[in-house]
């Protein structure tokens, strides 16, 4: 299944036709690191890195084996960056360059470079495939994460990179690089030296570093209270809960806010860095324009609900009665945890204690007493942006790139008060085991408390039982005293909405 949000890429192409990267581009920095990378020199190639897919174009004025394009060429001249020859393409929206799909180990860092010269404003697009039955998606391009980072060279050569992590879910990867608008006649996008290659954790971790470093300071220290909802969570990624090997499953549902936090890489370096012994981590997300709680509990319905999710991270907003839905749904059905935080300020906004409260069309006290009635990890956003704000001096809109959706400062700022609750609370709602605990049914207990009995033909292998018999069983009382049953064969599909 091939996964790019093309409605996504859309919508950011609509935001940059106002202006905003021609504005920024004649402030262009000489030299940036972080996720995103400009140099005037060539970027350096650690010796464990490996290259996936290149090409320096010196092919003899031939497009590359593997590769293709549209209203382009190769061209052999004397100012290309490297050697003798680039490709250059015109400033037209039916151009582009397309790298052959390469294959790389799920979860493997990497680095996506090239030499640009081009004043017009073409995007970059990361796609990668998998064989997930329900389509979820990452997406990376380059002014969809980095809004506020210009693409517009001023016609002068500069090398540009950016990193990024191959979903733990995902396989192959292929890259395109296409002008976004109709420029004018004779306007060019010219390219060098493209480089896809691994990288390693050291690297990423720097970039996120580096990242946060062109930031304000910001206190990331957790309250009593942080976490408190999250007891089965932490007791994952210390090991003490959750079957040995299976990847802890993140599912982020919503709307374009949801969308905008990007592929989650922040909130799994934080586990990363706190529990550093923590299970492999999969961030899987669906999302869709203006999409409120009531939506996202069909999808909880849908497909969210047979996977079984670990965690579920919803930035989004809608009635009250389709958040209570939605999260009773998730508690009948499922033992993941869930964290809701309120929504960034956007214009108008007065940021008063009402503005807190009641802004963007939403009672977010209400929503703090569903939330607490679902036992789900409220994160006060809102409450916390006004601070940070009013502390640093600066407006709502400087972390916004379109005076409506979060740009890389407002992204990183909004898992910051996330990613303040990852902490063991001493005021934690309930046990982790209270909600999972392991059945041994191999062979099956019959203890006061557990009592596992067997139906039809099984038989135990290794340590694990198995059946290929049609309606052989398995029972077990749940925590509440009602019968629980498994039996074989495939599970039946729920219905579409």
């Amino acid at each position: 299944m091939k996964k790019i949000l093309y409605f996504a890429c859309a919508m950011v192409g609509l935001h940059w036709s106002l202006g905003t990267a021609v504005a920024a581009a004649d402030s262009a920095p000489e030299e940036r690191s972080g996720l995103r990378c400009i140099s005037k020199d060539s970027f350096p190639m650690p010796e464990a890195s490996r290259t996936l897919v290149e090409s320096d174009f010196e092919t003899d004025g031939k497009i590359p084996p593997g590769w293709s394009q549209g209203n382009g060429e190769v061209v052999v001249a004397a100012d290309a960056p490297q050697g003798h020859a680039y490709f250059r393409m015109k400033a037209k929206k039916n151009a582009g360059l397309r790298s052959p799909v390469v294959t790389a180990q799920p979860g493997t860092p990497c680095f996506l470079s090239y030499w640009i010269k081009t004043s017009a404003e073409p995007w970059t697009t990361i796609t990668f495939t998998s064989d997930e039955r329900e389509p979820s998606f990452t997406i990376i391009h380059s002014p969809f994460f980095y809004p506020d980072f210009p693409l517009d060279t001023g016609g002068q050569w500069r090398q540009e990179g950016f990193y990024f992590l191959l979903p733990p879910q995902c396989h192959t990867i292929q890259f395109n690089i296409s002008p976004r608008e109709d420029g004018a006649e004779g306007q060019f996008v010219c390219l060098d030296d493209v480089r896809l290659r691994t990288a390693n954790a050291a690297e990423l971790s720097a970039a996120y570093a580096a990242e946060r470093a062109q930031l304000p300071p910001y206190d990331l220290t957790p309250r009593p209270s942080d976490g408190k909802n999250l007891a089965l969570s932490l007791a994952k990624w210390e090991g003490r809960a959750g079957l040995p090997s299976k990847p802890f499953v993140i599912w982020a549902l919503g709307s374009s806010f949801t969308d905008r936090q990007g592929d989650g890489q922040e909130l799994i370096q934080a586990i990363r860095q706190r529990f550093p012994h923590a299970p492999p981590i999969i961030y899987r997300k669906h999302g869709g324009p203006g999409t409120p709680w009531e939506y996202v509990d069909g999808w909880v319905k849908q497909f969210v609900d047979a996977e079984q999710p670990d965690l579920i991270f919803t930035y989004t907003s809608g009635t009250l009665e389709g958040l209570d839905a939605m999260l009773g749904e998730i508690r009948r059905h499922t033992t993941a945890e869930v964290i809701v935080p309120t929504l960034h300020f956007k214009p108008p906004c007065s940021m008063s204690p009402d503005d807190i409260e009641n802004g963007a069309g939403v009672s977010w006290g209400k929503v703090r007493e569903i939330c607490q009635k679902h036992g789900v990890e409220f994160v006060e956003n809102r409450r916390e942006m006004a601070e940070y704000l009013a502390h640093t001096g600066l407006n709502p809109d400087e972390l916004l790139f379109d005076h409506n959706h979060q740009n890389v400062h407002g992204r990183i700022r909004i898992w910051d008060n996330v990613i303040r609750h990852l902490a063991k609370s001493d005021q934690s709602t309930y046990a982790p085991e209270s909600r999972e605990r392991r059945i041994a049914v191999a062979p099956p207990e019959t203890k006061a408390t557990e009592q596992v009995t067997l139906a039809g033909d099984w038989s135990t292998t290794g340590g694990q039982l198995r059946s290929q018999a049609a309606g052989a069983r398995l029972h077990w009382p749940s925590a509440s005293g009602h019968r629980r049953d498994r039996q074989t064969g495939p599970p039946p599909r729920p219905p579409a909405d």
